[in-house]
């Protein structure tokens, strides 16, 4: 087990996956859950500033998606099996396969809605729209509170607080807005695309990588992963 690549890391520690543990660590233990794989190396700087926010965003996410590392000096295999040519790189990986990445030390809302749009709002988000909620119905805002309430639901049926909100809001005006009908999963969820990485699954585009980077140009994965590749 590692404690991260960089100062300031959660105190959880984060797995070191290896080239001979790869398929036990992330195609198998993905079929339970989203796995994060985050390349890296010791002489990134780049990386260490990425690891704590990666690691403090999955910890917000509690246990929905976990989190590997894999140092490229030591086992460039896998890597170079996904082509990947600059780090940091975080590869999502779901039922065994690839689906969704990014590459660069992204700011931590990024990171964070990168996360997002693999398992839904992390807690910490959650709790944010619930303050909004709140804050919404207090100003008299039933409509904006209604949206807000449904975004956490859409997410998390049972959660007990939106739930208590929207309840509220039934008892306090004569008509909860139609928002709460219409399916509101891509409210919050931005479509990630793509100028020049892409992660392909039976030639369907699933990631894009420099898209989420404010269009700065970087090495290009090569769009020939595809879903039953060998690890």
């Amino acid at each position: 087990m590692a404690s991260g690549n960089g100062a300031g890391a959660p105190a959880n520690p984060v797995k070191d996956v290896t080239t001979a543990s790869f398929k036990a660590d992330v195609i198998a233990a993905s079929a339970r859950q989203p796995v994060l794989v985050d390349f890296w190396a010791p002489w990134c700087g780049p990386c260490k500033q990425l690891g704590p926010v990666l690691e403090k965003a999955v910890a917000d996410a509690k246990g929905k998606v976990a989190l590997v590392k894999m140092n490229i000096d030591d086992h460039p295999q896998i890597p170079g099996q996904l082509g990947i040519q600059s780090i940091p790189a975080v590869i999502a990986f779901d039922k065994g396969q690839p689906i969704d990445g990014f590459m660069g030390a992204l700011p931590e809302s990024q990171v964070r809605g990168f996360i997002e749009r693999l398992v839904g709002p992390l807690s910490a988000a959650a709790d944010e729209l619930l303050a909004q909620a709140e804050a919404a119905t207090a100003k008299g805002d039933a409509a904006g509170a209604a949206s807000l309430y449904a975004r956490v639901l859409t997410e998390d049926e049972t959660n007990p607080k939106a739930i208590a909100g929207l309840a509220k809001l039934h008892v306090e005006v004569v008509e909860i807005p139609e928002v709460l009908n219409s399916n509101s999963r891509n409210i919050h969820r931005n479509e990630f695309r793509t100028s020049n990485y892409q992660l392909r699954r039976g030639g369907q585009v699933w990631c894009a990588a420099s898209g989420c980077t404010g269009g700065k140009e970087r090495s290009p994965i090569p769009q020939t992963l595809r879903a039953g590749s060998e690890f």
